[in-house]
């Protein structure tokens, strides 16, 4: 037997999707009843959720098309990765290493890092910044949430590479492991978890009050 599945949207959905019927700001989808008794249900997907994976794609599409033109991938970034192994040579010299920095490339007897492109945090801070500029929320949580979660990224990735400095003296035998392995997908997940945290305050309001008018949204 049919019946019919009462799913809340928000009221600028009530006409994008599928042609559905809206009431009191609701979309209603049928259940298609099949032959073992098992229900088939019809999620239709949401026109602000499409809208911001296309903004995310084009997003990333555009910040990988800058990156990897040849200037960017040989001279443009390099003042930025200089500053990084200059931070990273002040970290380490407070543990009482003796550091020397070469451009790009941070010296002691022990060890030795080059800091290259990848090793910059920029792939995973653009991804976060772009999941929250695609996300349908208001203009004004975003510009907190970017400035906030893109610094806390950088500040991981100084820990990462002062801890793969570490692992380069006392475990060398497992730096490429944990240099490919581990911390590209500690980052992978960092940026998720950001950015979910960032949801749950950017939205906090309408959680709270579920009877607000939907705000304006930018990407």
């Amino acid at each position: 037997m049919n019946r019919w599945a009462i799913l809340t949207a928000s009221r600028w959905d009530a006409h994008a999707s599928l042609g559905a019927p809206a009431v009191d700001g609701q979309l209603m989808y049928k259940a298609q009843t099949e032959a073992g008794g098992a229900e088939r249900w019809r999620f239709a997907i949401s026109a602000r959720g499409v809208r911001a994976i296309v903004v995310f794609v084009v997003l990333m599409g555009l910040f990988y098309g800058f990156v990897h033109t040849p200037a960017n991938e040989t001279t443009a970034f390099r003042p930025y990765l200089a500053l990084i192994a200059r931070v990273v040579g002040g970290i380490l010299g407070l543990f009482g290493y003796d550091i020397s920095v070469a451009e790009t490339t941070v010296h002691s007897p022990q060890f030795s890092l080059e800091i290259v492109r990848g090793c910059d945090a920029i792939e995973p801070a653009a991804t976060y910044i772009a999941a929250v500029l695609a996300s349908p929320v208001g203009a004004w949580p975003k510009i907190p949430g970017i400035l906030i979660g893109t610094a806390a990224i950088m500040l991981i990735n100084l820990v990462r590479i002062v801890s793969l400095f570490f692992v380069g003296v006392y475990y060398p035998s497992t730096f490429n492991m944990i240099h490919e392995g581990v911390w590209q997908a500690v980052f992978v997940v960092l940026a998720i978890v950001f950015w979910a945290v960032w949801v749950q305050w950017a939205t906090r309001e309408k959680r709270e009050r579920p009877d607000a008018p939907p705000e304006e949204t930018a990407a």
